[in-house]
């Protein structure tokens, strides 16, 4: 996972998409997470990349490739099974309370990457046992 980006221009990206998503959605009066729902039929949280993508086009459409590259790489983890899944709750939170306090989203998901990876592994863990039943 690269949810604490090294690199300057990454965590500038990072920045930059997660602005943009949180003010078109604040625009259009959007709530973030419903545009997700529709491929989370479990409700855990987690979407595929191609998903993930799909649904932040959705929202804004402005974003570069590259953008939506690096925010679906900040909020993605590699299962066991080999499949990466992306937290899209996690950017719901980011969008909605943490931008406002200017960038404060992305020093807490450097400062508490650790700790957010846990809390991950498990959404993940719980979703793949859901999906065997």
């Amino acid at each position: 996972t690269s949810l604490g980006a090294k690199d300057p221009e990454e965590m500038t990206r990072a920045r930059q998409a997660v602005e943009a998503v949180a003010r078109q959605a604040q625009v259009n009066n959007v709530v973030l997470k419903s545009f997700f729902k529709q491929f989370d039929p479990r409700n855990c949280g987690l979407v595929t990349l191609e998903e993930f993508a799909r649904c932040v086009n959705t929202i804004e459409p402005n974003l570069s490739p590259q953008h939506v590259h690096t925010l679906a790489t900040m909020y993605t983890q590699a299962q066991p099974s080999g499949m990466s899944l992306v937290n899209y709750r996690q950017l719901h939170a980011d969008c909605t309370d943490d931008t406002k306090q200017s960038g404060a989203a992305m020093n807490r998901l450097t400062r508490d990457g650790l700790k957010y990876d846990e809390v991950q592994k498990l959404d993940a863990t719980n979703w793949l046992q859901d999906s065997q039943v």
